[in-house]
């Protein structure tokens, strides 16, 4: 569990999908992003993967059209 909060790394892929979802809901707009530093590396690197795997997942038009190629994610193009 990450700090007092007592959320796992997988809890940041579900408040991602969430915030896209109400995004769409909303009219659409960027989703912007801000990762801020913390004690355990290891968690916050699990967290922003995990965070990072949401936004393309739910991206519009997959991952080539928002800027990111599949190789960058590990993923087969």
């Amino acid at each position: 569990p990450l700090s007092s909060i007592r959320l796992e790394s997988d809890s940041y892929f579900r408040m991602t999908a969430e915030l896209v979802k109400a995004q769409r809901e909303l009219g659409g707009g960027p989703v912007l992003s801000v990762l801020e530093g913390g004690y355990d590396l290891v968690a916050l690197a699990e967290s922003a993967e995990q965070h990072l795997m949401a936004l393309v997942e739910h991206a519009d038009g997959g991952t080539e059209a928002k800027g990111v190629p599949s190789d960058v994610l590990g993923r087969p193009s």
